[in-house]
């Protein structure tokens, strides 16, 4: 829940809103809504000067995106209503009535035509994000209340309506086609092997079902074959550090972790981390998983990401071949559908 709705229902009750006071702010920072939550309640109490330092503060304690997104929103909406005003007093103008219709029309975004976004468009933006996307029209209306030197509970009342209509705008703003989670991040049907279940509600391509199908015949193989391992426990968490180490980020699903454990004398179990022993030592792979790694080694020993970090490596060498069948086996033995579609385990 949004702490400022419920700091402001409490403003009917002094015997709760007293109980309030007593609770710690910080409880509520887990998510953009509770930051700017937060925010509000802050600026309300204590000013806009003091809540701008203390979502510095936060974002140095925490370095939490949420509190950086609401600092720096926050902060840009302050910084562009404060703008408004001194061009105001330059002109020698009162522009009080005015940034308050701005301010209403931020409550209701499908309000604002062409020629009022030209006309503020300075200060339309920041302000538009502050109200409409962050839940900051507290922040706003505070900041308004001061540098016109108006009440802000007074104020507030002209503004409630606004928010409810914002809130209400938020119900009903979803006018697009619903996406699933594959288009909207661009996914192969491939790629979302871990989701399959017996609705068979994925449909994977041609070369995936044949991939499939070849792993099946090597199952059947190690098994007519018979598999002995001295230390299953710690080949298997070899394998692991081996996948993280020499192909980068590759991680084995917890909970198929686990079920191997507690059925570590089982050969089928085995065979199945076999299978991915084979596909980690293949020359093949090892040689596709390494173009992102720098050809010399550390003096650890450990190999060496061609860029500064994981995070600015390259996508299209991260998704390489190996990695991307690497990760897909580890989905297919983590899925409990999938896996005894295809091994019957």
């Amino acid at each position: 829940m949004n702490p400022w709705f419920l700091y402001e229902a409490l403003q009917k009750d002094p015997q709760n809103l007293s109980r309030m006071q007593d609770i710690d702010r910080d409880t509520y920072c887990i998510s953009v809504a509770s930051a700017a939550g937060c925010a509000c309640i802050h600026a309300v109490k204590d000013g806009i000067d003091k809540t701008l330092k203390w979502c510095q503060s936060k974002v140095g304690e925490t370095q939490d995106i949420c509190w950086k997104e609401t600092n720096r929103v926050c902060r840009n909406m302050i910084k562009a209503l404060k703008a408004y005003k001194e061009d105001a007093d330059a002109r020698e103008e009162d522009p009080f009535a005015e940034i308050c219709e701005i301010m209403k029309m931020c409550c209701d975004p499908l309000v604002i035509d062409g020629e009022v976004s030209k006309k503020y468009n300075r200060y339309l933006e920041p302000v538009l994000a502050g109200i409409a996307n962050f839940d900051l029209l507290p922040v706003a209306v505070k900041a308004v209340s001061e540098f016109y030197g108006k009440d802000f509970w007074k104020l507030w009342r002209h503004f409630r309506p606004y928010a409810a209509r914002l809130e209400e705008h938020k119900v009903n703003i979803v006018y697009a086609r619903p996406e699933s989670t594959r288009e909207f991040f661009h996914q192969n049907p491939d790629d979302m092997v871990y989701y399959w279940d017996r609705r068979r509600n994925i449909c994977f391509s041609e070369s995936l079902e044949r991939w499939l199908k070849r792993q099946r015949k090597k199952y059947d193989k190690i098994m007519r074959e018979g598999i002995e391992i001295h230390n299953p426990t710690e080949w298997i968490l070899g394998l692991m550090e081996y996948a993280e180490e020499e192909y980068g980020y590759i991680f084995t699903f917890a909970d198929f972790f686990e079920e191997t454990l507690a059925n570590i004398d089982d050969q089928r179990y085995l065979a199945l981390w076999k299978i991915y022993e084979r596909m980690l030592r293949d020359p093949e792979m090892y040689k596709e998983g390494s173009v992102i790694f720098e050809e010399k080694r550390s003096e650890t020993g450990k190999r060496v990401l061609q860029a500064s970090s994981w995070a600015s490596t390259d996508r299209n060498k991260k998704n390489n071949k190996a990695r991307i069948t690497l990760k897909r086996y580890m989905a297919l033995v983590a899925n409990t559908d999938l896996r005894w579609e295809v091994f019957r385990l």
